[in-house]
């Protein structure tokens, strides 16, 4: 494909993309399914990789969810393009429990406070969340 030739950034063609078909609905289909739902709750982060996962701990607060990803608030910086795993700090946190994300983003915000967003490697279930929002 030309975009891997020229090495271009995928979301940049995706970005073209979605200007090309706003005029045709598209757009509103991918809005809809990035739509943020704020969720303020303590979690901790660690390597998915199980060699790793002692090593690399990070402790924060999730800042918001969507199906398919998360803003965080942490600690520590995690390492752009690695999985993680999310452990809620309450046992059997049924929103947090054994998720995995990739680090899509990270940036200082404060010293020693970092923003961070992730995707999932899977969907969450539409049906965490409330009517209207995905």
């Amino acid at each position: 494909m030309l975009g891997e030739q020229l090495q271009i950034d995928g979301d940049i063609l995706f970005a073209q993309k979605r200007n090309h078909l706003s005029q045709s609905g598209v757009v509103r289909e991918v809005r809809a399914a990035g739509s943020r739902l704020p969720v303020n709750v303590p979690l901790k982060l660690r390597l998915a990789n199980t060699s790793q996962r002692s090593i690399h701990e990070l402790h924060g607060r999730t800042k918001d969810f969507s199906m398919t990803g998360c803003g965080l608030i942490l600690d520590k910086p995690p390492f752009i393009g690695d999985i993680y795993r999310f452990d809620g700090i309450k046992e059997n946190d049924p929103l947090l429990s054994g998720l995995l994300g990739r680090c899509i983003r990270c940036s200082l915000i404060d010293e020693e406070v970092f923003e961070a967003g992730f995707r999932f490697l899977t969907p969450l279930p539409q049906e965490m969340f409330p009517d209207g929002l995905v």
